[in-house]
């Protein structure tokens, strides 16, 4: 039986690929509302009963240097041929805006993706996995001068 971090995991990219061929991007608004695309959702707290809002989140650099790491480590120890963009342009070019915050467990959730793939293939589509960013929290994502 699957467990149920595993099962998160799949339901959560298969939000992505759903999202990433529609053009929706999940986030997750300050006010603890889910939302993305306007599909509708319930803005449900996840079932763990806690908000969106009160979840922990993460700086830009933190969660972008998080992703690569596992996806690029991840690619060596497989050895497959791994190209992308730096951080941050990398989150950047994901969600068009600068300095937002990223929850930890979505960054987690994902990072966790890279590490499990077994191929280069399962690499590839793991790389397609989305994490929440808190809309409306630029600039707190990037460090103050």
């Amino acid at each position: 039986m699957e467990s149920i971090a595993r099962r998160a995991l799949l339901c959560t990219f298969t939000l992505a690929v759903i999202g990433a061929m529609c053009g929706c991007a999940a986030t997750v608004h300050s006010d603890g509302e889910a939302g993305g695309g306007g599909d509708g959702g319930d803005g449900g707290d996840g079932g763990d009963g806690a908000s969106a809002a009160s979840a922990p989140t993460m700086g830009e650099s933190q969660a972008c240097e998080a992703l690569l790491d596992s996806y690029i480590v991840r690619g060596l120890e497989l050895g497959c041929p791994t190209t992308t963009r730096l951080c941050p342009d990398h989150l950047r070019a994901e969600y068009g805006t600068e300095c937002l915050l990223y929850t930890v467990a979505s960054v987690d959730l994902c990072a966790a993706d890279h590490r499990s793939a077994t191929t280069c293939e399962e690499l590839y589509t793991s790389f397609e996995c989305r994490v929440a960013a808190v809309a409306d929290s630029a600039p707190s994502g990037c460090a103050t001068p």
